[in-house]
């Protein structure tokens, strides 16, 4: 059984982080997003930072990456807000409802095995970017998809089975535990330490997974289970915000509020001590862009607010490598070209970072 604390704050909340690339080609990836209310669309932007390649099947994939741009999609679970972004980073639209799933470190195979969706993927509009070289004189790539809002509705709908499931299936085990001899209870205030000692801490728990009871109610376990059984969780988006209840009662939506707030000050507190430390700080990134509220009747209301996550400083669109030897050597450029690959010497990402609204 999962801990208490990988369920609440994953399948429950929603919480999750960035991946960066492995592999023999090597990047990092930064997502931007901004939202038209006017038209109701999301345009998306993705730039694949300081690539590093040195073999010939880097070179291929690379090459592939770059005659394919027109197909070119992001996460069809759009976008990759607070998805599981252990998997593939790119996928390549097949047809109207298929897609396949790839990423830089990976042969991509056309031929082979594809993706359904229930999503009209011709209705999201791909506008092809380019090779080009940041100031650092890394190798970047941008791209570009713009997505109507109802396309991001029916993506919603399509995932909500799969976090019903995780609901249903952590709230039946927290119903099964409570009837063990073997299981220790566990508190709220339990929880709240667990949280900040594997979130802000990196530890993991001392105490057995499946000997660990859940702080719930009974009765919010069984109100859980039943909106999933009856298809009444909601998830819902208005213009940017994406919205979801978790029922429960008022005395467990109180101490999720309670718990998140609790992370919050804790977060702050560590960031004040620790002089802005790179993963508090994406912590705090993630918590900005979440609202908890206690629905009367309902339970938990939680809010992701996209726009504030995405919320970009003219420095993350032209990021220095990680590791200073991840430049592009003037050899790799050359090959590239030699293939057909255009890089654009004189393009900066500046005016696009303009447009989507980044801040000094």
């Amino acid at each position: 059984m999962s801990s208490p604390r990988s369920y609440v704050f994953r399948a429950i909340l929603l919480l999750s982080t960035a991946v960066l690339l492995a592999g023999c080609v090597k990047t990092e990836k930064r997502d931007f997003v901004k939202y038209a209310e006017t038209t109701d669309t999301f345009d998306l932007l993705r730039i694949f930072t300081n690539i590093k390649a040195s073999s010939p099947d880097d070179f291929d994939r690379i090459e592939t990456i770059w005659k394919r741009r027109d197909s070119i999609l992001f996460n069809p679970t759009l976008p990759d807000f607070f998805a599981d972004l252990t998997g593939p980073s790119i996928y390549f639209k097949k047809n109207k409802h298929n897609y396949i799933l790839s990423n830089f470190d990976s042969d991509i195979d056309f031929g082979g095995d594809f993706h359904k969706t229930n999503v009209d993927l011709d209705s999201i509009r791909i506008v092809p970017g380019e090779f080009y070289l940041n100031s650092h004189q890394g190798l970047n790539y941008y791209h570009r998809i713009v997505v109507p809002g109802a396309i991001v509705d029916r993506l919603i709908e399509e995932i909500k089975p799969k976090i019903a499931e995780s609901i249903a299936r952590y709230a039946e085990e927290g119903l099964k535990a409570a009837n063990r001899q073997d299981v220790e209870p566990t508190t709220w205030d339990d929880i709240r330490k667990e949280i900040v000692a594997q979130i802000l801490d990196n530890k993991k728990s001392d105490s057995p997974e499946d000997h660990r009871s859940t702080p719930f109610e009974p009765e919010s376990l069984r109100m859980l289970i039943n909106a999933v059984a009856d298809s009444s969780l909601t998830i819902h988006r208005t213009g940017d915000e994406i919205k979801f209840v978790a029922p429960m009662t008022i005395r467990d939506a109180r101490e999720v509020v309670e718990t998140f707030d609790f992370l919050n000050k804790k977060t702050f507190e560590r960031i004040k001590i620790a002089n802005a430390d790179k993963n508090l700080l994406f912590i705090q990134k993630i918590l900005n862009s979440l609202v908890f509220r206690v629905v009367a009747t309902a339970g938990v209301e939680i809010t992701l607010k996209p726009s504030i996550y995405f919320a970009a400083a003219e420095e993350d669109f032209d990021t220095a490598p990680a590791n200073t030897n991840i430049v592009a050597p003037i050899s790799t450029i050359r090959k590239l070209e030699a293939r057909g690959v255009k890089i654009n010497h004189e393009f900066s990402i500046r005016e696009l970072a303009k447009e989507f609204g980044t801040h000094k």
